[in-house]
This record gives structure tokens, sequence and C-alpha cells, in this order.
């Protein structure tokens, strides 16, 4: 359970970081994210993910991303929206306060990053059953390690 509110606390600031960063330019989005992801990330337990953590939630989103797909209707979209406001979030965090151990360099486009977390995790279907957060953490640290000096 500690982990799941780690995380969930983490996705919150990250959340809230670029909340302040999209005011700055005009984007609302980030905020909707914030109140969505706050509801499902309470009732993270120490058990089995819920089915609303699980990567099969999130990958018709990031799928239909991945192949610029532009969503048909409501649930793509906000499928869409899960996708991009964990894996962004994530990213800003750790650019921002380097808790999760990888290294993302500041010339690779967010898309990129999208779609790199997508084939990792479409490419290990049987971690399917674990939650989608951590396996793109791993995913990001397997791609952009941080470079030791």
């Amino acid at each position: 359970m500690a982990l799941f509110v780690l995380i969930w606390l983490v996705v919150v600031i990250g959340l809230a970081v670029m909340a302040v960063r999209a005011l700055w330019s005009g984007v609302c989005w980030l905020l909707i994210a914030l109140l969505v992801w706050a509801g499902p990330a309470l009732a993270a337990t120490a058990q089995a993910p819920e089915h609303s953590q699980l990567p099969a939630t999130f990958m018709r989103g990031c799928n239909e991303l991945a192949q610029n797909r532009p969503p048909v209707n409501d649930e793509e979209a906000f499928d869409a929206g899960m996708c991009i406001a964990t894996i962004k979030t994530l990213a800003t965090t750790e650019s921002d306060f380097h808790v999760w151990g990888f290294c993302i360099p500041p010339t690779v486009a967010a898309g990129q990053v999208i779609t790199s977390v997508t084939f990792w995790v479409n490419a290990r279907p049987a971690r399917w059953n674990e939650a989608f957060i951590p396996l793109v953490v791993e995913s990001l640290k397997e791609t952009w390690p941080c470079k030791v000096p």
C-alpha cells in the first residue's frame, strides 16, 4: 500500500507542477487530469492492482497515440488523455525532482516518450497483470538510463 500511496503522491505533485506550467501556456487539461487521477489513486491497496490501474486500461489510448490516430469518441479521448497524463506526469516529475532514476534528454519529444513506453509495454503482455505506473517507470529506466559520471 505504501508504494501505491507514494506513486499517487508523486503523480499528484507532478500534475501540480505540470498544471502550474500549463497555466502559463494556457493549457488546462492537466487540471482535469489531476481530478481524474485522484479517485483511482486513492483507492489503491497493497493487493492486486484494480482494473483501472492495469495496463489494458491505459494501452487503448497509448496505442492510439503511438499510431497517430485521433480519438473518434469520448471514451477514446479519455483513454488517450489518461495515457498522456500518466506518462507525461512521470517524465515531468523525474525531470524536476529526480525520484525515479531515468534521464530523458530534453531533446526527446513527449510523443516519442509515449511511443517508446507503448512499444515497451506491448512487448511484455505477460506483465499486464501488474500495475501500469511501475511498468512505465521500468520502461523509461531501460530506455533512458541515467549515465553515472
